[in-house]
């Protein structure tokens, strides 16, 4: 039994952990895995993978093409300190959501630094330091509001982070969360790479 998240209930299937590699816009999906739930691989005296584990085995195997970077693009649910370290250690970059509970590092006026959770962050900036981009859907370019910053966030490292409002006053809970490797990415950049995520 799965969650569907499009029908908005638990139902019986299988529940397939899909990769994606892109090459100069051709999309080449990767094999299929099988995910199964940690009850049926005891009962079936089989070693359990976790989602995240079947990510990094495909972080830790693939072989892109050469003379390419790869830059690894994934929700949220797949962004912590293993996936963050495979990534690393093989020279590419990650890109991902990041939730809202994540702590990141700031400095106060004083120049006191604090960890500091990324929603209680979010509402403590002003509306005028959020700047209207045109964001690119296949339903064409919305106007959104955002704010990058390069920060630190714990457990994970250097990084930079793209706050995404649809108005720029709107609060911390309808605001969405992104983080990538990138640090030297220009706004334009980190924007186009989350879309194309």
């Amino acid at each position: 039994w799965h969650y569907s998240s499009a029908d908005k209930r638990t139902m019986p299937g299988h529940s397939l952990f899909q990769g994606v590699y892109v090459v100069e816009g051709h999309q080449f999906p990767l094999t299929p895995q099988m995910y199964i739930q940690k009850s049926v691989c005891e009962q079936g005296k089989v070693p359990f993978q976790s989602k995240v584990d079947l990510s990094l085995n495909v972080v830790e195997h693939f072989e892109p093409l050469p003379d390419t970077h790869t830059h690894v693009l994934v929700d949220s649910w797949y962004v912590n300190k293993r996936m963050w370290k495979a990534v690393k250690q093989r020279q590419w970059d990650l890109t991902g959501g990041l939730k809202a509970n994540h702590k990141l590092r700031t400095i106060d006026a004083e120049g006191q630094l604090a960890w500091v959770r990324l929603d209680d962050f979010t509402d403590e900036l002003a509306a005028d330091q959020f700047q209207p981009v045109l964001w690119p859907s296949q339903e064409g370019e919305l106007t959104v509001y955002v704010h990058l910053l390069r920060t630190l966030v714990k457990k994970l490292g250097a990084c930079q982070v793209l706050i995404v409002k649809s108005t720029a006053d709107a609060s911390s809970d309808k605001a969405r969360f992104y983080i990538t490797t990138c640090l030297e990415a220009t706004l334009e950049q980190v924007v186009r790479t989350v879309a194309l995520r």
